[in-house]
């Protein structure tokens, strides 16, 4: 007995001392593998062959291997009627056709494996290796490369598609998968390779559903606005704009949950927006953009079935006010949730408190602006939509302020006021925290611009540019301000996108930083606009 208990754990200790051997870390002490795997070529299948039949590659390395979302990171360009299938076996990679397919004659294929390859260990990549063939005689040789940036951002656009079409019908991109294609890295650049002599049709592609089909509203697209023809150049540069081809708003749906207050959905939100009360023109509205909505107010609150007309981007609808459950009026009106509790101004501007309603009006001996000795006189006061504006002529520099607006003191449209007091401290600054800047636009041509002056992601002003002008911002804070101007060929004041079908291009957004206004500084800037857009002077 004693005898096969010692035999039993011999047996139990033996297989423990295996199964640690089998186990994969690195030796303890040492420093960490971070060095990728390496093709042993000698045993792996031939790259770069010619009159290739259809078979499985085998790629074999040094190392135990393993290949990580290998259908989105391993393509083949040309593309495959039917997927293509990829193990990992011990230190073997094995990439296997279809038995349906059936490779295109006289043509190369190149098998790009991205970041897919990783050692078993530490996940070390062999990055980007390419395995090429030919089903013809010879492979080959010539190669497009260049950037894709993204027509509205000006930003690199990383991981799209790039595609080549040797049929050169129009709207190919919706119809048949590319020919030839590979992906952008994350500088927007893309390569390629080992591609035929013959005329093509060259387009981007933000591929949401990885098919390589142009098919989804959501997709953003891109195109060579010219037959590219490859013939004895072993190399041609060709950049790329990334675009979204903004189809028409729509009225998705609307809800009214609180009566006064009917909350609008469009995809995508309309350029121009406008409404009205189709069976009483005397009731108030207003309309604001909040997120993806657009919520409308207003103060037909009798009536469960009057109708509103809404006008956006040349397009009109009705919408039915019915009936709601709550009402918008009896929501508390207080300060929105943007304020806070303390303002910085200059002495100068009007202060304006915005609230979470649109205003109707106010009682100005229930508003007090004062400091620890002083209450001041209120020179001007006003509301406009949910804010309401107030400004006195007899504050100083560097100062401190407090507003209050006691109970009763704002009325909404509504008829319902604050029943809480709002208090805000107010800062003015220093006159030399502050400067001015012209704009001098110089536009000696018969296209009209438009532009936009931004403070990081701020608006500050916009406008148009027809021709010559000046255009002051005084007292605005120091700091630095970048331009952003739209070559607006169509006039319609706004950025158009482009359209694959019509082989329009989307217009030219140009963004310019300035020279930085500093404090108490007078700045005087010339904006050449086709020196910007042109890399030429103006007349």
């Amino acid at each position: 007995m004693t005898r096969s208990k010692n035999i039993l754990i011999a047996i139990i200790l033996t297989i423990l001392i295996m199964a640690s051997c089998a186990q994969f870390s690195n030796p303890q002490g040492g420093p960490r593998d971070e060095d990728p795997p390496i093709l042993i070529e000698a045993l792996s299948e031939q790259n770069y062959q010619t009159s290739f039949v259809k078979k499985p590659i085998d790629l074999e390395f040094n190392e135990w291997i393993q290949l990580s979302n290998p259908v989105k990171e391993i393509v083949i360009s040309p593309p495959t009627n039917y997927p293509l299938k990829f193990t990992a076996r011990g230190k073997r990679v094995r990439v296997e056709f279809a038995e349906e397919e059936i490779l295109k004659d006289s043509v190369s294929y190149q098998i790009n494996f991205g970041d897919a390859i990783r050692d078993f260990t530490e996940s070390n990549i062999y990055k980007n290796f390419v395995f090429i063939f030919s089903t013809g005689d010879e492979i080959d040789s010539l190669s497009v490369a260049g950037t894709v940036t993204d027509a509205e951002t000006g930003k690199p656009a990383k991981d799209v598609l790039v595609c080549l079409y040797d049929n050169l019908n129009d709207s190919i991109i919706t119809q048949v998968q590319p020919f030839y294609f590979t992906r952008t890295d994350n500088s927007g650049r893309y390569k390629l390779n080992n591609i035929k002599n013959d005329s093509f049709q060259v387009f981007t592609l933000k591929d949401e559903n990885v098919n390589y089909f142009y098919d989804l509203m959501s997709e953003k697209v891109g195109f060579y606005d010219d037959i590219l023809i490859l013939n004895d150049s072993s190399l041609i540069n060709i950049d790329l704009e990334l675009f979204d081809e903004k189809d028409e708003p729509r009225l998705v749906e609307y809800k009214q949950e609180k009566k006064g207050l009917i909350k609008l959905f469009f995809s995508p939100n309309p350029d121009s927006l406008a409404f009205y009360n189709i069976d009483d023109s005397t009731q108030y509205l207003y309309h604001e953009l909040v997120g993806d909505s657009v919520y409308l107010w207003h103060t037909d609150l009798r009536s469960d079935s009057s109708r509103f007309l809404v006008w956006f981007d040349k397009q009109t609808d009705t919408i039915i006010n019915r009936k709601a459950r709550e009402s918008a009026a009896g929501m508390t009106l207080k300060t929105d949730r943007s304020m806070k509790n303390i303002i910085t101004a200059h002495r100068d501007d009007s202060i304006a408190i915005k609230m979470n309603k649109p205003l109707k009006s106010f009682d100005i001996s229930k508003i007090e602006l004062s400091d620890t000795n002083t209450v001041y006189n209120l020179d001007r006061i006003f509301t406009n939509e949910k804010s309401i504006f107030i400004q006195s002529d007899s504050l100083a520099h560097n100062s401190n302020y407090s507003i209050k607006i006691d109970s009763g003191g704002i009325v909404d449209i509504y008829n319902q006021v604050n029943k809480d007091s709002i208090v805000f401290t107010l800062k003015t600054n220093e006159p030399e925290s502050f400067g001015n800047m012209t704009l001098n636009f110089i536009n000696a041509s018969d296209t009209i611009y438009t532009w936009e002056l931004l403070k990081g992601n701020a608006l500050i002003s916009k406008g148009a540019c027809a021709s010559s002008y000046s255009r002051a911002f005084n007292r605005i804070s120091s700091g630095t301000y970048k331009l952003r101007l739209v070559e607006d060929l169509n006039g319609d004041g706004k950025w158009t996108s482009g359209n694959v079908v019509l082989r329009r291009k989307p217009e030219r957004i140009k963004e310019i930083s300035l020279e930085e206004l500093k404090p108490a500084w007078d700045l005087d800037l010339d904006v050449v606009i086709k020196e910007i857009f042109y890399g030429t002077a103006g007349e």
